[in-house]
């Protein structure tokens, strides 16, 4: 059975319940591949009992039956996967079995399963022993079995204090018959949000009873089409049918709670740290400058890196900001809060911020399911410029691939949840330029120079800082050769050489040959156009990601983005131009594009512009 708790961020699916069905006999005996051709498995049954306290701690039983159809369903559910933390949660499998040809085949849960560190962290540098991995393998699983699986959840502490949230989906990849939740809440400890999302008419019934100072609300849903996913949406349980459960009244109640956890570890302010700012703000002009320089320091000196030890709230609470400065390391709500405490002694009004990096959040549920934790400097009143110091080699305060995303600013009197800004693609332009010479036998000598702005400079950058010279050189002719046929490269020069220099924009030289340039036969030649956009440039990482006709579901794009270039190339009197493409152009609210080719003299010539104007893309409502 491959289920995932993450109980850490993001989503908790509601999976898991089965209890007899009322005709569950039936309904199982007419599963078939022939009755569900598209799926793999079918769920007969989930469950979620779930009974929380005053203080927001809770109890929760998972149940569930599902049936293996086919032998990739069957591959996908031979382990069974509960992420769980430590500091937070503890798991217990109750009960695992299968059952075959109406017989029950116990699982020894006790051999068959162990407890391992979620291996996923460290490729962001962070380090939380907490953070854990309950796997079950379930073995001999065959075609036809139904695997029923009990497991307890108990949450230790709430993420905020006295608050208490979930995320339940109602849709999942597999047909479901059945899938049931049961909230029993305290007097005490009110639901103050609910709200059912992307509904499916029909398919969910709710009810409510109260009863000895508690209330129990419950859900059932029953025929729950199956969830199919389209290329480049968002995490599919932003779309799927979904049930958002808060107690918090609003999101100014989760941002005064930050604000109270941040705002102790960033008084921790030494002299050597006043002494710092006000070097770094010396004989800086304007605030924009001030603040460039507080942040390019912790960007640059303070080491992404760091180990999840606090107590009061692991994974929000930030070091104490001396230490951080101390240790030049930290991992993104350390250097948030460093960076906010260094900008509030220089004299901004500066605020740690909780940020969702991925889908935006369904705003209308208070939760404190975030992901990152970034900086904001209030210019105007209610405009903050935001700051995320955790990359060390861009130039930009607040990256484009940040746009378009959930944030909230932890203020003492509280904030909304607000959206982050959407960089315009001009700021995001890669710009080429190309100028080249063909001899009578049509080899091509020419000079290309590539500027990278905005997102395309911290995509390159990142990455030739991270290779060592003989990659980057590789990666450049490698992508020149599949622009340009045979081209072969003579010189590359990448500038600045001290790619950490972030006052210069990113620039790449390339000197090449390519011999065939002109395709001869028959007293004529053709050429293909030298466009290098078509292989250098993000727009290309989001033209891979296109293809559908119609969606039904948004198409997400990770930045605004654009190519712009232009080319010259001398041709030899023996070979003139005859034919050229036309002109072409989109003109969308997704994209721009056009195209056009001239001919002066000996000159060929042409323009190509490329931009992708959003982050993401909708759907017309059928």
């Amino acid at each position: 059975m491959k289920r995932t708790l993450l109980a850490l961020l993001l989503f908790l699916p509601a999976i898991l319940p089965p209890l007899v069905v009322a005709n569950e006999k039936n309904e199982i005996a007419q599963i078939s591949v022939e009755k569900y051709p598209d799926a793999d498995t079918v769920i007969i049954s989930t469950r979620q009992n779930i009974r929380y306290n005053p203080d927001a701690t809770a109890e929760v039983i998972h149940e569930s039956a599902e049936k293996i159809l086919t032998e990739k369903g069957r591959q996908e559910n031979r382990t069974l996967s509960l992420h769980f933390n430590e500091h937070y949660n503890q798991i217990e499998i109750v009960n695992l079995e299968l059952e075959r040809d109406a017989k029950i085949i116990p699982i020894d849960v006790k051999a068959n399963s162990r407890i391992m560190t979620e291996p996923g962290q460290m490729n962001a540098n962070i380090y939380d022993p907490n953070q854990r991995i309950l796997q079950i393998s379930i073995p001999d699983l065959r075609l036809g079995d139904i695997i029923r699986a009990t497991y307890k959840e108990l949450t230790l502490k709430s993420r905020i204090k006295g608050v208490w949230t979930d995320f339940t989906v109602f849709q999942f990849h597999s047909p479901a018959l059945y899938a049931e939740l049961t909230v029993d809440a305290p007097a005490e400890l009110p639901l103050k949000n609910i709200m059912l999302k992307d509904e499916i008419p029909g398919t969910v019934k709710y009810s409510k009873t109260d009863q000895k100072g508690r209330t129990q609300h419950t859900w059932i849903a029953r025929n729950l089409p199956q969830f199919f996913d389209e290329p480049s949406m968002p995490p599919w349980y932003m779309s799927a049918q979904r049930l958002l459960l808060s107690t918090a009244a609003d999101w100014p109640e989760i941002s005064r709670w930050y604000w109270d956890l941040c705002e102790p570890r960033m008084a921790k302010i030494t002299p050597a740290m006043k002494a710092k700012t006000a070097e770094l703000i010396k004989n800086k002009k304007t605030d924009l400058e001030k603040i460039n320089a507080i942040f390019q320091f912790v960007a640059k000196e303070i080491r992404y890196s760091g180990i999840t030890v606090e107590k009061e709230a692991p994974g929000y609470e930030p070091h104490d900001v001396n230490l951080t400065f101390e240790n030049r390391y930290g991992v993104c709500r350390d250097k948030a809060a460093l960076l906010t405490a260094m900008l509030r002694e220089a004299g901004f009004n500066a605020f740690p911020v909780l940020f969702y990096s991925g889908p935006r959040k369904d705003a209308e549920v208070p939760n404190n399911y975030f992901n990152h934790a970034i900086s904001a400097v209030e210019l105007k009143k209610n405009e903050y410029l935001l700051m995320d110091s955790t990359n060390e080699t861009t130039p930009e305060i607040f990256p484009s691939y940040l746009s378009n995303m959930s944030y909230l600013v932890a203020r003492p009197e509280g904030e909304t949840l607000q959206t982050s800004p959407v960089t315009p693609a001009t700021k995001n332009t890669l710009q080429i330029k190309v100028k080249g010479n063909l001899d009578e036998e049509g080899t091509l000598n020419a000079e290309a120079e590539l500027v990278f702005n905005g997102i395309n400079d911290d995509v390159y950058r990142g990455a030739f800082s991270s290779w060592n010279p003989q990659q980057v050189r590789q990666f450049i002719a490698r992508q020149l050769g599949q622009a340009v046929a045979g081209a072969t490269v003579q010189n590359i020069e990448i500038l600045p050489q001290d790619l950490r220099d972030m006052d210069q924009q990113l620039r790449v030289k390339i000197k090449y040959s390519a011999k065939n340039f002109l395709v001869k036969g028959s007293g004529r030649a053709l050429f293909t156009v030298p466009w290098l956009g078509s292989h250098f440039g993000v727009v290309n990482f989001v033209l891979g990601s296109t293809g559908l006709k119609e969606r039904k579901y948004p198409m997400q794009i990770f930045s605004t983005c654009a190519s712009s270039e232009q080319f010259e190339l001398v041709f030899p009197e023996a070979w003139p131009a005859e034919i050229l493409p036309t002109p072409q152009s989109i003109d969308t609210a997704v994209l721009d594009w056009n195209q056009k080719l001239q001919y002066n003299g000996k000159i060929v010539s042409g323009e190509r512009n490329i931009a992708f104007i959003t982050t993401e893309v909708t759907p017309p409502i059928r």
